[in-house]
């Protein structure tokens, strides 16, 4: 639904980010973050199993960092990363220091896109995700 959309989607995360509020960061478009947000899959400790936003948060990382997102389901350890780590495995674009930071570059982002054709973005976007698909 998100990566169809014919706008981009722009996530906002503060705080922690865990199970479905991870899925849904994970298919977002752009995904901005303050430098207190932390991520984590804590499912395997709780005894419950959380392999859809650990599957899906492991598709978003950078192709060398999708093991990540699999460790964390399975055993436990490092089940929680912190914003720059993310922003390091391609996660996140940007990390803010503040709540405030993050918003004005979330307008930015946003204004910046508004900008632009219309027809163009939304094009762009479809066939950028048609393009991973391949």
């Amino acid at each position: 639904a998100i990566r169809s959309c014919s706008v981009p989607v722009i996530a906002c995360l503060h705080g922690l980010v865990t199970a479905s509020g991870l899925e849904i960061a994970s298919v977002t478009d752009l995904t901005l973050c303050t430098k207190q947000t932390k991520f984590c899959i804590p499912g395997m400790n709780l005894g419950l199993n959380a392999c859809k936003p650990a599957a899906v948060f492991s598709q978003a990382l950078n192709q060398k960092a999708w093991k990540l997102g699999l460790q964390m389901l399975l055993t436990g350890k490092t089940t929680t990363i912190d914003a720059d780590a993310a922003y390091k495995k391609g996660f996140v674009n940007y990390v803010a220091a503040d709540y405030q930071d993050m918003n004005a570059m979330a307008l930015e982002y946003g204004n910046t896109i508004a900008s632009k054709s219309a027809l163009c973005v939304s094009m762009g976007k479809h066939s950028f995700y048609e393009q991973l698909d391949c």
